[in-house]
């Protein structure tokens, strides 16, 4: 029992032990299930939701562009998902009432709103913890992949590509347009640097005739003239002569006081006159004037002095001559220490001892001189005054040496002591004024005759400083520019240009293009008029000329005394002051009156003062060293520049090597610039009329749009622009930037062709869409040219127009370029006019009506200029002149939505020699656009369109026009068989010109047959291919009949002269017309194999015409490009065949509009440029749907092609959460924990 008692309980525990496991595990797998389900009803409740979401679309978007995106009304959006949301959860057998209640907790969450339900629970007890929807980052259609994706598949079910045979022929043909744009580019900067080497030869010649003028005036005589070997002693001579007798001696020759005493008629008060004696005075060079040169003249009772006056005058004149005054002159005078005779002793040397004594007496004999004038100047007065007074005016007593004396006595001892006076000064100043005089006619103080001296050994020594400086400067010239013909020579510019020109010809891609052949053919046999060797001879001989002759300049520039240059000493003035300076003052005030001390003193202080340098000019004399050019020996090359450059019609052989051959009639060459300018007009004359057509329509009120907010802005791709060509009429400049700019814009070519069928299928869908969606500048104008009769319209059959379209007329320019306003349209007509120059000029340099009316031009104006601009030079920029009026033509048609032959042929190629002869009058206009009205083959431009379409129409359209269309594919091959032709005649001209421009070659004939049959033999062709038979027989009909006459009328070009160029150049046309005629009529009727290839090709075409479109689609592109060559193989998997043959045959039987250009540049741009062209797109959709649906906060960034959903559930555990198969969450509001799932999907279109 006390067991049995122990036992209570133990059921309990039992079940305890048992149950507890058994509820947990229980619960474990009943919330493994819960939470199973539970992901599985937030899982397909959410997709549920997206996909019904997604059904939701902006309609406007779908019903114009055809593209899926969500609604831009977000608020309609989230009510929408909320229906959905919440009729899943219905769906999973969760009651309406509490499904309620969880939405209404969703969408709270949803809109960061407070939930009014507080929990919801049911069998799998669930609550939300977090939700979010919206649409992911680059989820929108301004995403490109997205876009693209979206276009791609809209296209592939409405339409088949509409790029098919002329567009992938055509592309074939640019991938190669920019290399031969590029070879003409090359030959252009050959000749050019040809021509800067004639220019500098031409230089080199002026300089060294401007050296020989001078040698031969100035120089020659050098070696023999003794000027500077004088040049010390002239110097040392001015130096002794200066200290000796002119340095601060002019005073010696000028009397302090000289007094002359002479009879002379004394006149008196009435007219009368008496012969009587007069003292005239001279001092320091001025003569002063005596009584009688004061005396007035006829009587006058005017001049009678009054008592008073005359007082005055016996007064004043009584204390000047006085007795005590003759006695204190008389000590004055002996004061003075003056020579007491004339002749002085021998060993003084006079000038010196007269200065001395002057300098000596100094301020005593400057004192006595003025007092001595002032009393003459007195007496003279008062004799006047004496002259006229009458007795009353003398009736008066004075007090003279303390007695009363009359005034008539006083005026007679006043008189007597004036003559004492002046005896006295006379016998005192006598013998130095007769030493003065005597210095004075010697002129030795004079430096009159010592300044003219100095001045002509100065400018002498100038002359032979600047004359052998120009020397040097013209030698130097010369120098320069023979250096740098000979660096180009020897491996410089010019060869480097050749190389070049060479590199681009041997382009693979270029294996048999007609053009390239051409310039192969010319690379051959080019050479220029100047052997490298010669040029270094001729600069051997200058360069160590010039370094003597600028020796001997700097040497004559050191020839100095006192320390400046001789030639710069001028004058006497100049040279007393260097004098001076250098020996001092002291030295010069020290100068001895004796003359053995005074001359050696002079010669000695002239010691250092002369320094020059031992000039050689023994070497002058050397015939192949000396300083003549033009002696017995002459360089080859000197020859060849003086025969070259010299005038002939100076008749003295010496003197022609000084003169420079002038200019000849520049008739020719003002033709050329009225041919170049007027063309040049008429193709700024089509761009100007574009650009009036280009600028913006007006825009309508609520048209604008916020720039920022267009979906290519925010990128940061809106400065990202499709490369463009530019637009130029400069003849010049034309064929680089054409050849730079196709190099940019068909970079991508390669890659097209070669890339996957993919890609290119994609790009051509979304390039489709763009041109079919979109308007451009001509849409409205090809519209009307093909006479279609429906309204324009995209392919979701809505109108395209003014109303509907934002930018109407200049999307598609917008989507490529990205720029503002008409500059889109700018870029894109100069993109095309870069296409079609590179075309044209192609056609313009194998075309041999425009080469040989190119050459008849150019031949002239290079005689004209002595060869100096070569011919090639002249010749190429007449052909792309030619070629940029075809292009402006071309241009215009575009742009009036005329279709216009991809490359020409003769019938469409309008700008002819007679035209451009016509534009050369000004009368190109009419003329020129008379003829491009007609220029658009009908074939060429309906044969790709009807072929492009394919099926029953294209079939019924050949059917009805056979006949037009084989002529047209036959005169595209008779084309392409001409201008191989063509490569052999040019060949020959290129020899001939070499043959006439080298004296060396006697037999110019028999050279360049003998040339042309190594070219032929030369040529990396199979004798078997119909481009090496095309060739050889026109080498054999030249050979047999046209090599001699074509030589004879090259000949008569260089000769014949601008008289009557018109009327000559018709002649030329004749000839070359005939030799062409001919050529066409061996080959075409005479040869075998030619017939045979041709008709071979014609029935090839027929065959295929006869089973229809695609057939003849494959033959055209198989055949016509491969006529020449052999076709291509393919390059791998998913790349296309590309043909090496003649590239722009197929491209002649084709046409293009503007519209073919935009979806060419659209193509390329979808290889170069994707992202911004897809961004670009994106901007043009949102701003035409913003503009149709009147909403202007339409923004394609809401346009979401993807929708995202984000929901974290949480879910009650039945006991405790175990972290085992799913997260957990702590509440720590509720303080509970609970299963979390996480929900994230994101779907769409």
């Amino acid at each position: 029992m006390k067991y049995v008692r122990r036992c209570k309980g133990a059921v309990t525990i039992f079940l305890v032990i048992i149950l507890v496991p058994m509820l947990t595990c229980s619960a474990f797998f009943v919330d493994v299930s819960r939470i199973s389900l539970a992901r599985g009803v937030v899982a397909s409740a959410g997709d549920l939701a997206l996909n019904t979401a997604l059904t939701q679309y902006d309609s406007q978007l779908k019903e114009l562009y055809g593209l899926f995106a969500t609604t831009q009304d977000q608020e309609s959006l989230f009510r929408d998902l909320e229906a959905f949301y919440h009729k899943s959860i219905v769906s999973y057998g969760v009651s309406s009432d509490v499904a309620g209640p969880i939405t209404n907790q969703i969408m709270a969450q949803l809109r960061d709103l407070p939930s009014d339900v507080s929990d919801a629970s049911d069998i799998l007890n669930m609550k939300l913890g977090d939700f979010n929807a919206y649409i992911p980052q680059n989820g929108s259609l301004t995403n490109p992949d997205i876009l693209e994706r979206q276009i791609v598949e809209f296209m592939k079910y409405r339409t088949p590509i509409n790029t098919g045979l002329r567009f992938l022929s055509a592309l074939n043909s640019f991938s190669s347009v920019s290399k031969e744009t590029k070879l003409v580019e090359q030959r252009q900067s050959y000749y050019k640097e040809e021509e800067k080497l004639n220019k500098k030869l031409r230089s080199a010649w002026e300089n060294l005739a401007e050296y020989n003028s001078l040698v031969k005036s100035h120089l020659v005589g050098v070696a023999n003239d003794t000027f500077f070997t004088d040049l010390e002693s002239r110097f040392k001579d001015f130096h002794v002569r200066t200290i000796k007798d002119l340095y601060e001696t002019r005073m010696t020759a000028v009397t302090p006081i000289q007094l002359t005493e002479r009879t002379t008629l004394i006149p008196d008060a009435f007219g009368g006159e008496t012969e009587g004696k007069l003292w005239e005075l001279e001092s320091r060079g001025e003569k002063y004037k005596t009584f009688v040169d004061l005396f007035p003249g006829d009587y006058n009772l005017i001049f009678r002095p009054s008592l008073v006056v005359m007082q005055q005058w016996i007064v004043e004149m009584g204390a000047l001559y006085n007795d005590d005054k003759l006695t204190e002159i008389k000590t004055k005078l002996k004061s003075l220490g003056l020579p007491t005779s004339s002749v002085i002793d021998e060993g003084l040397y006079d000038i010196q001892y007269v200065r001395q004594l002057l300098e000596t007496s100094g301020q005593p004999l400057k004192e006595y001189t003025d007092l001595m004038t002032h009393r003459y100047e007195r007496y003279q007065e008062f004799a006047v005054a004496m002259i006229w007074a009458d007795d009353d005016a003398l009736d008066f007593y004075v007090k003279y040496k303390g007695k009363e004396i009359h005034a008539t006595e006083l005026a007679k001892t006043i008189k007597a002591n004036y003559e004492e006076d002046m005896r006295l000064t006379y016998d005192a100043f006598q013998p130095l004024a007769e030493l003065t005089t005597k210095i004075r006619t010697s002129g030795r103080t004079d430096p009159f005759t010592i300044n003219g001296e100095i001045g002509k050994v100065a400018e002498k020594a100038r002359v032979y400083r600047d004359k052998f400086k120009e020397a040097v400067e013209c030698l130097k010239r010369a120098e320069k520019d023979l250096k740098d013909v000979y660096d180009s020579l020897n491996g410089g510019d010019l060869v480097k240009r050749r190389n070049e020109w060479n590199k681009t010809s041997q382009d693979p891609d270029l294996k048999l293009s007609s053009l390239a052949e051409q310039d192969r053919a010319d690379l051959k046999d080019l050479k220029t008029n100047y052997d490298k060797d010669q040029v270094l001879e001729l600069y051997n001989r200058i360069s160590p000329l010039r370094q003597r002759m600028e020796q001997i300049s700097e040497q004559i520039e050191q020839i100095r005394y006192a320390g400046k240059f001789v030639g710069d000493i001028k004058d006497y003035e100049t040279f007393e002051k260097l004098l001076a300076d250098r020996l001092g003052k002291e030295f010069l005030d020290k100068r001895s009156q004796y003359k053995q001390p005074l001359q050696e003193s002079a010669e000695s202080s002239f010691n250092g003062l002369f320094v020059s340098p031992d000039i050689d000019f023994t070497w002058m004399k050397n015939p192949e060293t000396g300083i003549s050019l033009y002696g017995s020996y002459q360089p080859v090359f000197y020859v060849y520049l003086f025969k070259k450059h010299s005038d002939p019609k100076e008749a003295d052989e010496t003197k022609r090597h000084c003169t420079v051959r002038s200019d000849k009639d520049d008739k020719a060459k003002k033709l050329q610039d009225r041919m170049k300018n007027n063309g040049e007009k008429a193709t700024d004359e089509e761009k100007n009329e574009k650009v009036k057509e280009e600028k913006d329509p007006p825009k309508k009120d609520g048209d604008g749009q916020s720039v920022k907010d267009l979906p290519s802005k925010p990128s940061g791709d809106s400065s990202s622009s499709t490369a463009h060509g530019t637009y130029t009429s400069d003849s010049n400049d034309v064929a680089k930037s054409t050849s730079t700019g196709l190099a940019g814009m068909f970079s991508g070519v390669a890659g097209i062709l070669k890339g996957s069928s993919e890609d290119l299928r994609d790009g051509y869908y979304v390039t489709d869409y763009i041109l079919s969606m979109f308007s451009f500048d001509t849409i409205e104008k090809e519209h009307k040219d093909k006479d279609l009769k429906n309204p324009i319209q995209t392919l979701r059959c809505h109108e395209i127009n003014g109303e509907n379209n934002y930018h109407y007329k200049r999307e598609v320019e917008y989507i490529l370029y990205g720029g503002t306003g008409s500059s889109n349209v700018t870029h894109a007509y100069s993109s095309i006019f870069a296409i079609r120059f590179g075309l044209n000029v192609i056609y313009a340099f194998t075309d041999m009506d425009t080469s040989m009316f190119a050459l008849q031009i150019a031949t002239p104006i290079s005689a004209a200029t002595w060869g100096i601009v070569p011919v090639p030079l002249i010749q190429a920029t007449i052909q792309i002149l030619l070629a940029l009026v075809q292009s402006a033509i071309d241009l215009g048609n575009l742009a009036r939505g005329k279709a216009v032959p991809v490359f020409h042929k003769k019938s469409s190629w309008v700008v002819t020699p007679a035209g451009l002869m016509a534009a050369a009058k000004e009368e190109a206009s009419d003329l020129l656009k008379g003829a491009a009205d007609e220029a658009v083959n009908w074939a060429a431009d309906k044969l790709g369109e009807y072929l492009d379409k394919g099926g029953e129409e294209a079939d019924q359209f050949l059917d009805e026009n056979r006949e037009e269309i084989e002529n047209h594919i036959s005169e595209s091959i008779d084309d392409l068989i001409s201008r191989h032709a063509n490569v052999a005649i040019k060949k020959m001209i290129s020899l001939i010109q070499n043959a006439l421009g080298d004296p060396s070659i006697t037999d110019p004939g028999k050279y360049v047959s003998e040339k042309l049959d190594e070219w032929l033999q030369s040529l990396d062709e199979d004798p078997s291919d119909i481009s090496y038979i095309v060739k050889e027989k026109t080498v054999e009909l030249l050979k047999e009949k046209y090599i001699n006459s074509s030589i004879d009328k090259l000949r008569e070009i260089e000769q014949q002269g601008m008289e009557d160029l018109e009327s000559f150049t018709e002649k030329m046309d004749e000839y070359f017309n005939e030799i062409s005629n001919a050529v066409k009529n061996k080959l075409h009727e005479a040869t075998d194999e030619i017939k045979k290839y041709k008709n071979e090709m014609m029935d090839k075409v027929r065959e295929a015409m006869d089973e229809g479109a695609e057939e003849l689609k494959t033959e055209l592109e198989q055949g016509i490009d491969g006529f020449f060559g052999t076709e291509g193989q393919s390059g791998g998997e998913g790349e296309s065949k590309q043909s090496s043959g003649e590239s722009t045959g197929m491209s002649s039987l084709l046409s293009f509009r503007y519209s073919d250009y935009m979806r060419l540049f659209l193509l390329l741009g979808m290889f170069t440029n994707r992202t911004s062209i897809l961004l670009r797109t994106a901007d043009v959709i949102q701003l035409n749907v913003s503009k149709v649906t009147g909403n202007p906060d339409y923004l394609l960034r809401n346009a979401g092609a993807y929708l995202t959903v984000e929901a974290k559930v949480l879910v009650k555990p039945v006991l405790m959460p175990l972290p085992l198969f799913a997260d957990t969450f702590r509440d720590p509001l509720e303080n509970t924990s609970w299963y979390s799932i996480d929900y994230n999907a994101t779907r769409g279109y």
